[in-house]
């Protein structure tokens, strides 16, 4: 029979210690975080077509003629909001659980909101967008870009000191 010898505490939190290895940053990490936010804005602003779909009794009529048609259209769109809100939620969810900060995965879903809502207003419903509105785009665009580049240029300085105190 063999007799099994314990280690001190102190030498098994070593022991621990010796195998865990420090977080690194992943980048594919950082890429999948935007794909889901954006995926999550896209299902937002599916959400509201569905919803104008739902309630603009106009844009139904240009369509069908049956009322019967129009109600079972109807019923559809509002479950199609519940379910386009869930999945937005669940790519949301999965956004914010990949990044380095629930703030960029959210400012990320709320720009592709915007973004993709004046795309499907133009090709859907015929919605006119001002040179105004494509400003305001572009500088939305510029600041997505400038909040990922300083983010990421953050998470490799953090990586590269962790690397050095190793």
């Amino acid at each position: 029979m063999k007799r099994e010898i314990k280690k001190p505490n102190n030498e098994i939190k070593k022991s621990i210690n010796k195998n865990e290895k420090k977080p690194l940053v992943n980048s594919t990490n950082l890429k999948l975080s935007f794909i889901y936010s954006l995926i999550g804005g896209v299902f937002a602003s599916l959400s509201s077509v569905c919803g104008k779909v739902a309630l603009d009794s106009q844009f139904l009529s240009q369509f069908i003629s049956s009322e019967n048609i129009e109600l079972i259209t109807r019923a559809i769109s509002i479950g199609s909001i519940f379910i386009c809100t869930t999945m937005q939620w669940r790519y949301a969810a999965k956004g914010m659980d990949l990044a380095n900060s629930t703030l960029t995965s959210t400012v990320i879903t709320t720009s592709s909101n915007f973004f993709f809502t004046a795309f499907f207003g133009w090709l859907f419903f015929q919605e006119q967008l001002s040179l105004k509105w494509w400003i305001g785009a572009l500088f939305i665009m510029f600041g997505l870009f400038l909040m990922n580049a300083d983010q990421e240029q953050i998470e490799t300085n953090k990586s590269e000191k962790l690397k050095k105190k190793d």
